[in-house]
């Protein structure tokens, strides 16, 4: 198992003019064009899941909450 001590080395490196440190040239909005998922995406991720598995009920609601209420996944597990 490799170790390894710096996540740049695999980015793809090209030279900056500025300074000589190797930067990213592609920027994160050039990947995606947005960070959140639409509610009409939500409603069919939610309809998918309530359709799995026996409790696809609980699922479905999981998913709804955690979309509504903005929650991170550590929020949402701690949840009682």
């Amino acid at each position: 198992m490799s170790n390894i001590s710096n996540l740049e080395d695999y980015r793809t490196p090209t030279p900056n003019t500025e300074n000589s440190k190797v930067t990213n040239t592609r920027k994160y909005k050039d990947v995606r064009e947005r960070e959140y998922l639409t509610s009409s995406e939500i409603e069919r991720i939610s309809k998918a899941a309530k359709s799995i598995g026996r409790h696809g009920h609980r699922d479905s609601t999981i998913i709804t909450i955690a979309y509504h209420h903005a929650l991170r996944v550590s929020e949402l597990v701690n949840l009682k």
